[in-house]
């Protein structure tokens, strides 16, 4: 017998239990070589009272870059940005770390591929892209006062700059030679 104290414990216990569906996710060695329409993402977290943040996706092959605003790293919210942008851009597969916020991911209809826990190195251009975007949004900077226009203002001039690991071409360049030989 549970005494009755502890079943509000209990409860909370299998609750999380049956969010955490993680155990059953893909990591990076399985991953297929070679894929074209590869994307990695990441949150960009607010300060700490901020539940706001910025959800950043990035084309491994061009590094044309797409950012968006989000109130909070809630599981449907972000389900349905992803599924949002996976018609937008043709993404066919996803590298990304391990975060509860991807629970859903088996809706998504692409593969997820998962970093191991802390090897951040696994997803090193998204990493270098969102000190790109600590520029311009430092670490204490709030950024529910930023409206999603100036953040595609600052996605569109970190695309249009000309890049040394693509012949100094540009993301935006290199992203349409890809839509055109599709």
């Amino acid at each position: 017998l549970v005494d009755k104290r502890f079943k509000k414990y209990y409860k909370r216990r299998n609750k999380i239990k049956k969010l955490w569906r993680l155990w059953d996710r893909l990591f990076i060695d399985k991953k297929p070589l070679n894929l074209d329409w590869e994307y990695e993402m990441d949150f960009v977290l607010s300060t700490e009272w901020d539940t706001t943040c910025m959800f950043n996706f990035v084309h491994k092959k061009s590094c044309m870059k797409m950012s968006v605003k989000l109130d909070n790293k809630s599981t449907e919210l972000v389900d349905k940005t992803v599924k949002e942008i996976i018609e937008k851009m043709k993404i066919k597969c996803i590298v990304t770390d391990n975060d509860i916020s991807f629970v859903h991911r088996k809706d998504w209809g692409v593969p997820v591929y998962f970093t191991h826990p802390y090897h951040s190195r696994e997803k090193w251009l998204i990493e270098r892209v969102n000190r790109r975007y600590r520029v311009f949004y430092p670490k204490k900077f709030k950024l529910k006062n930023v409206p999603q226009d100036d953040l595609d203002r600052v996605t569109t001039l970190l695309n249009r700059r000309p890049m040394k690991r693509l012949w100094y071409r540009t993301p935006e360049q290199v992203f349409n030679d890809y839509l055109l030989h599709c």
